[in-house]
């Protein structure tokens, strides 16, 4: 039976007086029974702290942790019930793979005649038959991150954290073992935490997805809601890609917004417009694929240069300097063939999609 998790202004403050340091402010998130949550964003956000102090390895400064309906804010990490994989595997060297595995049922007390059963159960489900007797330094790096999987889950836990357990793999096997964890998690029904500053771990593999910034909880939603319904520009930003510009709202009326841009004016529906004020500047996240460029003498919204371009494979993908922007845009293009193809250092005529656009206070 898997555990319902429940954080409640969580905060935690390292350091004292003018040096001290919020790493988490005031975080309160609910995690359903079975669910996999992945708490993404940047360095320093606060996700590994949050993870470390549901684990019990730091205390809170203050708030609450409540995993199944008991409160375990103050119990030691292994009164927890809670399954732990690490970033750097934290396998022991000097034992094989099979003592590796068994070490959590014995620190249990398992019983002897159980183990081996129980851990040949475990490494035929993470797909490691035969490897029993082999050590660490004679595994790769994924039949290590297996290995690591299957000595938390052979101990059934119903909460399972882990943090970045795939950064020190190569991309092609990250994604391999990303379906195995999605695998494992589901088959075990074990709650999950899973800490990430990759964006497309946490959009492939989470039911849903916590953005933290800066120690706070910006938004908690579905993958799909995160990219089509961001909070704010933070999020728009941060998940997926997005260009930000800066307009002036000229007129708020219901479920849109008039924006002036470049000397022209979007009519937008997308984004935060009920915390919009008129006369007031707004920021405007735009995706690249709402990018239209345009060869020179055309009217558009703005007009740009190309700075580069690269092939993407279905696509390609510029990089463009336009007038009143503070960073150049990223857009996608046609390729070679099926439509305008643009040089390095040309003229380019820019217009955007009103549909596409979202619309943030600054």
């Amino acid at each position: 039976m898997s555990l319902e998790i429940s954080l409640r202004q969580l905060s935690k403050r390292f350091g004292r007086g003018k040096e001290s340091v919020m790493a988490v402010d005031r975080v309160s998130l609910d995690v359903a029974p079975g669910e996999l949550v992945a708490f993404l964003g940047p360095s320093g956000s606060g996700k590994t702290t949050i993870l470390r102090l549901i684990a019990g390895f730091e205390r809170p400064t203050e708030g609450r942790i409540v995993i199944g309906g008991q409160e375990v804010t103050d119990l030691e990490p292994n009164a927890r019930g809670i399954g732990f994989i690490f970033q750097n595997y934290a396998l022991f060297p000097h034992m094989s793979v099979f003592d590796n595995v068994a070490y959590g049922l014995r620190a249990k007390r398992a019983p002897e005649g159980e183990i081996p059963r129980k851990v040949a159960d475990v490494l035929e489900m993470v797909g490691l038959e035969g490897v029993e007797k082999r050590f660490p330094n004679q595994l790769s790096g994924g039949e290590q991150q297996r290995v690591a999987l299957a000595r938390v889950f052979v101990l059934d836990p119903r909460l399972l954290l882990m943090d970045e357990p795939l950064a020190n793999l190569d991309a092609n096997l990250r994604t391999r073992m990303l379906a195995e964890i999605r695998r494992l998690q589901r088959r075990s029904g074990a709650s999950c935490i899973y800490v990430t500053h990759d964006q497309k771990e946490a959009m492939t593999l989470a039911d849903r997805v916590a953005v933290l910034n800066r120690g706070r909880l910006e938004q908690v939603g579905t993958p799909l809601m995160l990219y089509e319904a961001p909070e704010n520009l933070f999020v728009a930003d941060f998940i997926g890609q997005a260009n930000i510009l800066v307009g002036l709202a000229e007129r708020i009326s219901g479920d849109f917004a008039d924006v002036s841009l470049g000397g022209r004016v979007l009519r937008i529906r997308r984004g935060r417009i009920d915390r919009l004020k008129a006369g007031t500047r707004v920021g405007l996240a735009v995706r690249p694929c709402a990018v239209h460029l345009q060869g020179p003498g055309k009217e558009t919204f703005l007009a740009g240069r190309v700075l580069g371009r690269v092939f993407a494979g279905d696509r390609m993908e510029y990089e463009i300097e336009a007038e009143g922007a503070e960073a150049p845009l990223r857009a996608y293009g046609a390729l070679p063939g099926k439509g305008n193809v643009f040089s390095e250092g040309s003229a380019v005529g820019i217009d955007f999609d009103p549909a596409e656009v979202m619309v943030f206070p600054l």
